[in-house]
């Protein structure tokens, strides 16, 4: 047999002894070590040290604990060092031997952009698979989990067909832009907002400031926004009503939230949304109750539009190149990920005016540049727009706010009104 190097040794066993304790069943008691490699890892890609972040993970692969996390960002380090082969192999592996962890719904996310045509196999990432994006003040977005439950239409013990086809609800707009509406949580009314890029999602200063009982025991998921920092939370079913549609919905509830309350994407499961800004309503049509309605399709008002984790996608001209980006009404401003501009050529100078967001799980550096933007009807040439944020890019108010639409799941498409 041909004598691996040193190198080969340590890759080998990095990548395999996960799997040797999972088929044996042996159980480890804690290692220390494992814990400091993981953070000392994951602070290192944070800061941007791709290269040496990627040693301390392979070290944190050997204990088991965290392997599909320290495995998930092994990957996130090889695609920031633009080796996307190797960061699509580990992506895998945690999809495939890691499926019940969060981090499982992340690395299918990567790989869905590395690959538009990848279909991740159902669950990932346990009941409450994926990861989703949603956003706070001012473009700043916080991820948490969704639920895949009842064929992407009701959840657990709800019956879908009993909700009404149609649901209007009314929305104001709040001075930073935000659409924002009044929801029934457990009965009491909070003021939140409506936002497209998240889940339901709230503080328990808010539950307190309204009387609701608190979660309690330990957290039992996580929260992180674009400023890449994990915040603990509880993951609940709870009522929800607004305007004349009352859900059974899941919520996550994080100890203090400075921003306002979030509700969004797994309340409006199952129903096409549309969003009127001259009337200020947001109208729910349940998908499959109306048909042949024979509006035809045009090229400049109607925009394809793709689904993944209960997220809605669209292609945006940026300096005439494309860019897919996520529909996301509760961003007051539109923002760009630095990576993906420059996949499409568009450069981000390092003299570019700098400013700060800030969100869930911390605040965070943005760019402005200028750019010709497209989506649809909506044309704007030398257009500032900002550039920062760790998890991909979104429209937002900015751009959406004078416009009526419809985000049509049935034909996926997303159309402008005419």
């Amino acid at each position: 047999m041909k004598r691996a190097s040193k190198r080969q040794k340590r890759n080998v066993f990095a990548l395999t002894i996960a799997a040797s304790f999972a088929v044996l069943g042996l159980l480890a008691p804690h290692v220390s070590a494992q814990g400091n490699s993981y953070d000392t890892g994951v602070q290192l890609y944070k800061a941007g040290k791709y290269g040496a972040a990627a040693n301390k993970l392979l070290e944190a692969v050997k204990f088991p604990g965290k392997e599909g996390a320290a495995y998930y960002y092994l990957g996130c380090c090889y695609y920031k060092l633009n080796r996307p082969t190797e960061a699509r192999a580990i992506y895998r592996q945690v999809v495939n031997n890691y499926p019940s962890v969060r981090e499982a719904g992340l690395a299918a996310q990567m790989l869905q952009r590395l690959d538009p045509t990848y279909q991740p196999p159902p669950g990932i990432g346990g009941a409450t698979s994926g990861a989703s994006t949603s956003s706070s003040t001012s473009a700043n977005m916080a991820s948490s989990k969704p639920a895949t439950a009842g064929g992407g239409k009701g959840f657990p013990g709800e019956d879908f067909d009993s909700l009404p086809n149609e649901a209007r609800i009314p929305f104001t707009i709040a001075g930073n832009g935000h659409m924002q509406v009044t929801v029934y949580l457990d009965n009491r009314p909070i003021t939140a907002w409506f936002d497209t890029g998240a889940n339901a999602h709230f503080g328990k200063n808010h539950l307190e400031a309204a009387g609701i009982q608190l979660p309690r025991g330990d957290a039992n998921t996580q929260t992180s926004g674009w400023a890449g920092n994990e915040v603990p939370a509880w993951r609940q079913q709870r009522k929800i009503k607004m305007g004349n549609l009352t859900r059974f919905a899941p919520v996550t509830v994080e100890e203090h939230m400075d921003l306002a309350p979030l509700v969004g994407q797994e309340f409006i499961q199952g129903y096409q949304c549309e969003v009127d800004n001259g009337s200020h309503y947001i109208i729910l049509r349940k998908m499959g109750a109306y048909k042949g309605s024979g509006q035809q399709v045009s090229d400049l008002y109607d925009v394809p539009c793709v689904r993944r984790n209960m997220r809605d996608y669209v292609p945006m001209s940026i300096n005439g190149k494309k860019l897919e980006v996520l529909v996301d009404t509760g961003a007051a401003f539109s923002i760009f990920n630095e990576e993906d501009l420059k996949s499409i050529g568009v450069r981000v100078p390092d003299d570019a005016p700098t400013g700060m967001a800030s969100g869930v799980g911390g605040g965070f550096v943005v760019k402005h540049i200028n750019a010709d933007i497209r989506l649809g009807p909506i044309w704007k040439n030398g257009y500032q727009i900002t550039v920062g944020g760790s998890s991909g890019s979104a429209v937002g108010q900015d751009i959406l706010n004078t416009q009526r639409f419809t985000i049509d799941r049935e034909q996926n498409l997303m159309r402008f009104f005419h």
